[in-house]
Formats: structure tokens, C-alpha cells, sequence
């Protein structure tokens, strides 16, 4: 994302009603990117109660696991606050910031140790993280709802940009002008979109993961492939004897099948991206983790099966805040991730879907129970498929609605409130 296309999209001024937030100084630590940085910007207010000092936590990370103390040691005495302000400003809380990454507390020991070890009073230490865990020093950030809703803020004329910046590439099919863009993209009564569609499922796995190959393995098993459109890239290019070992420690009686099939395309090949991380069209390149998504997948689908990128625990990334646009969806995901995807107001298809998966603990037991519901759903009759889509139109409607309104400042305080309790 190029400086001034980050300047235009975190103007948070925009959205954000600065008054809410009287009560906190915020100061950043370490190299931010802007688009990252800018999430910080603003909040200078003199008679502040709360002081969050921010530090970027790449270099953290990076040096504890290289093992490299006596580096880590400089960097925390070059970006942390004085040991003795941890202990004696009442207003001041440390933030590590990395709510790009998943993060669990038992992973964050070790560096507590170590800052309790130089003087810090660690009770006034939060991480940020992308995923969401129970436990005090833990902040949960849903970084890509935050982001894609100030994209869905923006007015039409405005929402160009989005379209000439990530998506003119991968929706290449959209003939109109481009201030119609939005209103096609969220379009889903259409006479055309109204037919029946030709497959049940969509559902896109770029790297794979262990709970990824599992899913696919007994998509496979099942003989429910012709009920799908879906690809499998392994973008990543592990290698398959990695990829053997992932599926049959998670599953041990795993059907191999799906290892004679990768690389499984839909669009994007490595003729057109060597790294399958961008589509190309013409001279257009749209950026898949950035862009919106390809409208003519959803069109031909009825529901999606989104793979999060994790399923040991809660946590939801880019997939689900667009999948939600266009249709219901089943997730393969950690455990109450289906419950912090309506913590923020969004409404889920029960309707469609036994949602009962998103209480089992144990990530065998989900797995089975998802694969019979997804089974479940590719053997109705095409007839009942069509009506269950239609008759989920308005919810999905409902979150189109909610995602174009979203509450920043409700979003933004409550992480902020989170981190000073």
C-alpha cells in the first residue's frame, strides 16, 4: 500500500469522533509502518488520564526467538518508558504492539520474565494480538474488520479509489463506471444472482496448515468435490512431505488423494504471481489479502466454507469480513470464532448451518462435526439449496448494512478501554 493511498484511507478524522477519546495520549516506539502507525495518530489530548505507549513488537519477537538477549535487553531500554514510570505514573500502560500476528499468554513468559527481571512493573504490560484469548495481558485486535470498514465508511465517489487501488484487477468483469463500483459489488438481487447457481460451496486455502489438508482430504473422501469451487495453492511452497506429516499428525487416517491433486487453481497460477499472492489482468494487478472479493466466485456459489488461518484458537483474519458481503458461511476456524464474529454486532445463518460447532473444544471433534454439516448441505436438493440462499439474503444484507456503518469509535474504545483495566 503506497504512502499517499494509506494517508486517504487512515484519515481516521473521518470517522472517528476524537472527543470520545479525551482520556488518552497515545505515543509510538519503534518503526511503524504507516499503515499501521496511523492507527495511533491523534490522540495528543494535554489533560489525558491514560498514557498507552505503544512500541512496535517485530524487533521483540524476532530477537527473542534468534535468542539474542543482550540486543533485546538495548532495544527494550532504547523503546520502553523508564522502569521507574511503570511503577509510580498511574496513567502509564505499555502496549506491544502485534495484532498483525496470533499471540498466546504462554508465549509471552518468557518476555515478561525478562522485563520483570530489568525493573518493569509487568502489571502494566499489554500485548495486542490478532487473536482473542481470555487472560488480562492479552488485547484481542480484529485488525481486517478495522480496516475493511473504514473501506465500506467511505461514500461512493470516495470508494473509487478502493477500486482503482485493489480491485480492478480481480473484479476485471465489472463493465460499469466506477462510481457504480460499490453498489455492484454489494448487489445480490439482480435477476441473474436470483438463479440457481451451479455449485454449493466456495471455499479458498492459499497456505495449508494442518486443519486446511484435513478439510480438503475428506472433501475429497466424501466425493464432494463437484459440490465445490475451490482452490488449494500452497502458496507457500511447502514442500509435500511437510504437508504429509501436518495432515496425518492432525488426522492419522487422512486419505492422501489431495496430495496428487496440488496445486489446485481457480485464477491465479504461478504464471501470473510466482509468489499466488495477486491477480493479474491486463496491465492491473489487485493484491488478494487487500482487494474486495471476486464477485463471479460468489455468483456461482451458494455458501461459503472459510479456512481461517487458524484453528487452535479464536481468531478471524481477512476471509470472513469479505465472505460475509456475499454469503452465509461455515467456519473452519478455532473454537468461539463464530462468537467473536457476532461480538461485533454481525448476524450469523443458523438458519442454514447447526452453528453448534463453534462450542466444541476439542479441534477433532469440530472438524468431524463440520465435515458432516458441510456433507449435510451438498446432499440437499438444489431446490432447497436455492431457497436457503435466498431466504439468508436479508441477513447477509444486514451485515452489508452493518459493515457500512460500523462503529469505529465503539471498536477503537473498547480495545483502548481493554488495555487500561
Amino acid at each position: 500500500m503506497n504512502k499517499e493511498f494509506s494517508d486517504f484511507i487512515f484519515k481516521q478524522n473521518w470517522f472517528l469522533d476524537y472527543d470520545k477519546f479525551n482520556d488518552f495520549k497515545v505515543s509510538l516506539h519503534g518503526e511503524f509502518e504507516d499503515h499501521n502507525g496511523h492507527l495511533y495518530r491523534k490522540y495528543d489530548n494535554p489533560n489525558y488520564k491514560y498514557h498507552l505507549w505503544v512500541i512496535q513488537s517485530n524487533v521483540i519477537f524476532q530477537t527473542m526467538y534468534e535468542g539474542n538477549i543482550p540486543d533485546l535487553k538495548k532495544y527494550i531500554t532504547d523503546t520502553f518508558p523508564p522502569t521507574d514510570d511503570t511503577w509510580n505514573d498511574e496513567g502509564m500502560w505499555v502496549v506491544i504492539d502485534r495484532k498483525t500476528e496470533a499471540l498466546d499468554y504462554q508465549s509471552t513468559l518468557p518476555l515478561l520474565d525478562l522485563l520483570m527481571e530489568m525493573g518493569y512493573n509487568i502489571d502494566r504490560i499489554k500485548f495486542l494480538s490478532s487473536s482473542h484469548e481470555i487472560e488480562k495481558s492479552l488485547v484481542g485486535f480484529t485488525l481486517e474488520l478495522y480496516v475493511r470498514a473504514q473501506y465500506f465508511r467511505l461514500s461512493d465517489p470516495e470508494f473509487i479509489k478502493i477500486y482503482m487501488e485493489f480491485d480492478k484487477a480481480i473484479n476485471h468483469e465489472y463493465k460499469g463506471t466506477s462510481i457504480n463500483y460499490k453498489k455492484w459489488l454489494l448487489d445480490l438481487e439482480s435477476p441473474k444472482l436470483l438463479e440457481k447457481r451451479p455449485y454449493t460451496f466456495l471455499n479458498y486455502n492459499g497456505t495449508l496448515p494442518d486443519h486446511k489438508l484435513a478439510l480438503l482430504s475428506e472433501i475429497y473422501r466424501r466425493k464432494l468435490e463437484n459440490y465445490f469451487l475451490l482452490s488449494a495453492t500452497n502458496r507457500d511452497g511447502s514442500p509435500i512431505d511437510t504437508l504429509k506429516e501436518r495432515l496425518y499428525q492432525f488426522n492419522p487416517d487422512a486419505d492422501g488423494k489431495i496430495f496428487d491433486l496440488l496445486p489446485i487453481y481457480l485464477d491465479i497460477t504461478k504464471d501470473m504471481d510466482s509468489e499466488l499472492s495477486s491477480f493479474k489482468h491486463g496491465v492491473y494487478r489487485s493484491e488478494i489479502g487487500n482487494s474486495n472479493p471476486k464477485k463471479i466466485h460468489y455468483n456461482q456459489t451458494y455458501f461459503s466454507v472459510i479456512s481461517e488461518t487458524s484453528f487452535d484458537r479464536t481468531r478471524l483474519v481477512g476471509v470472513p469480513w469479505k465472505a460475509m458481503i456475499l454469503h452465509p458461511f461455515i467456519l473452519n476456524a478455532g473454537v468461539h470464532s463464530l462468537e467473536l464474529f457476532k461480538s461485533f454486532g454481525f448476524k450469523s445463518f443458523p438458519d442454514i448451518f447447526d452453528e453448534s460447532y463453534d462450542e466444541i473444544e476439542d479441534d477433532k471433534i469440530r472438524h468431524e462435526f463440520l465435515m458432516n454439516e458441510i456433507e449435510r448441505i451438498c446432499l440437499l436438493s438444489e431446490e432447497e439449496k436455492h431457497k436457503l440462499y435466498l431466504e439468508s439474503i436479508p441477513t447477509i444484507k444486514y451485515n452489508q448494512n452493518h459493515l457500512c456503518n460500523f462503529d469505529l469509535d465503539k471498536f477503537l474504545l473498547d480495545i483502548f478501554n481493554q488495555v487500561v483495566s
